[in-house]
């Protein structure tokens, strides 16, 4: 099999994660697992500092979060006592939109809730200022990046 092309190889099943396939890292072959290397490519979540006067609902839900999945952003968690017209947190340069995204979510005060991802990294509520929100959720918000 060693002179195959990879076009004649045979065609492999669903992998279930726990494989070892060979991985070329800094000149040399090394082992992992399939499932190992799908982690590395979505990124773990990262937990960001939320804008008072914003905090996580609790227990009951994932807390706010971000990822990057190849080229995919996605956010989660659900958020609490916070009001309309603010920014519940900023992502970092390399999940940032090139453009001002308009998302819709589901909060306490209207269904759907707007949500700006903006080219400067905000997560903003666009919902009135007078809004006053019980809790809100991030949940399903994802968006290609150009990075």
């Amino acid at each position: 099999m060693a002179n195959l092309k990879l076009s004649q190889l045979p065609v492999a099943s669903a992998l279930a994660g726990d494989e070892i396939v060979p991985v070329v890292q800094g000149g040399q072959t090394r082992r992992s697992t399939a499932a190992a290397l799908a982690d590395a490519r979505r990124g773990a979540w990262v937990a960001p500092t939320l804008n008072a006067p914003w905090t996580n609902f609790g227990d009951l839900f994932a807390a706010v979060g971000y990822r990057k999945d190849g080229n995919r952003v996605q956010l989660r968690g659900v958020v609490k006592s916070g009001a309309g017209g603010t920014v519940v947190f900023v992502l970092p340069a390399a999940l940032r939109p090139s453009a001002q995204l308009i998302m819709t979510t589901l909060s306490d005060v209207a269904a759907p809730t707007r949500i700006d991802v903006r080219a400067n990294g905000e997560v903003f509520v666009g919902l009135p200022p007078s809004a006053q929100v019980a809790w809100l959720t991030l949940d399903g918000i994802s968006y290609c990046t150009d990075q």
